[in-house]
């Protein structure tokens, strides 16, 4: 071995100190680039992963006057059936009435109501009983673009819809379709075959589609502050009291007038997913068979309240001559339906609805 002195052995020390010190930095400087080049691929990783496209969502297409799912081989393009249909005690059960998408109530003359029926997603094989047209339905099918079956209308009401260009698939031009039953008497007895009513129709040189169809809003709206409203009774006149019930599990109303209302097609109860209350002024207008008749016009605004999910809320409706209502609250926020099936009571102002 070497042998060195004191003063040696301090410099040669020192230079192997020097060496480790150099070392020792030299690693340091290498790991602290590979922590920054590990974290420049890590951010630039980052970076590329942002940039991407977020994943395109399919809309959901949904019937446009029930907004419930299309079935694949469903046509919403096809053109909405509006039936006048009876409401008589000789009228009931009326046939098919459950299978509307939309249903309007309104009085008629002597306090007897009628319907106004829209079958757009579920149209059944019979429907029935028809009977006149009065001149609501002026109002309700340009708004829903719809193609109109009843039967007869005195003249003024007939001048009306004559006016307003209404697809007429009446009794008379339309008279393939229609048929009288043998277990009711006349006039409560005419019924219809839907089997071809858009041959019928196209025969006739009518639109059997549509390139936009008739809207109602849809939606989720907050009734978590509503008033609860699981029986709502609407007097729309003295003798024509319509009650709803709702079902909390089947989220529906399920109406009554003079006992359950059903559908003869097979004992179907008839159910609402929105029952909504129109105000709107009954004008009197003609004289026919002894009874005053009314005018009443859907095309404007008034009071309306909307029951849905078992709760109230108040608000207005407001429409045109060529779509159906929107409906607002109390603060101008706007009323989306929930899903479903809806049936519109048109009452006068002077007439109060009730619920508890």
């Amino acid at each position: 071995m070497k042998a060195f002195s004191r003063k040696s052995l301090r410099a040669y020390l020192s230079q192997v100190f020097v060496c480790i010190l150099v070392s020792c930095l030299a690693i340091s400087l290498a790991s602290c680039s590979c922590s920054k080049q590990e974290e420049a691929v890590a951010e630039e990783s980052t970076l590329t992963v942002n940039d991407s496209p977020a994943p395109e969502v399919e809309e959901k297409k949904t019937w446009p006057l029930t907004g419930l799912p299309l079935g694949d081989n469903d046509d919403p393009s096809r053109r909405p059936l509006s039936v006048k249909i009876e409401n008589s005690p000789d009228a009931r059960p009326q046939t098919g009435l459950s299978h509307a998408d939309v249903v309007y109530e309104s009085v008629t003359e002597g306090g007897i109501t009628r319907f106004n029926a829209i079958f757009h997603s579920d149209i059944p094989a019979e429907l029935g009983p028809v009977r006149s047209a009065r001149n609501s339905d002026v109002s309700i099918v340009p708004q829903y673009k719809a193609l109109f079956f009843y039967s007869g209308a005195n003249s003024t009401v007939f001048q009306q819809l004559k006016d307003a260009k209404i697809a007429n698939m009446s009794h008379t031009p339309a008279q393939e379709l229609y048929y009288r039953v043998d277990y009711r008497y006349a006039p409560h007895n005419l019924y219809i075959k839907t089997e071809n009513v858009y041959g019928v129709a196209a025969g006739r040189e009518l639109k059997t589609n549509l390139d936009i169809p008739p809207t109602l809003e849809f939606g989720n709206t907050d009734t978590s502050s509503a008033a609860a409203a699981t029986n709502v009774k609407v007097p729309l006149s003295d003798y024509y009291v319509a009650d709803w019930t709702y079902d909390e599990a089947a989220k529906t109303y399920a109406r009554s007038m003079d006992g359950a209302s059903l559908d003869a097609e097979a004992d179907q109860p008839i159910v609402a997913n929105n029952v909504v209350i129109m105000w709107a002024p009954y004008v009197a207008g003609v004289i026919a068979n002894g009874s005053q008749t009314y005018n009443v016009d859907l095309t404007t605004n008034g009071n309306a309240s909307i029951f849905m999910n078992g709760k109230c809320i108040d608000g207005t409706w407001e429409a045109t001559a060529e779509t159906p209502p929107r409906f607002k609250d109390t603060s101008g926020n706007q009323i989306l339906l929930t899903a479903g099936k809806t049936w519109i009571e048109v009452i006068d102002p002077s007439i109060p609805v009730t619920f508890s």
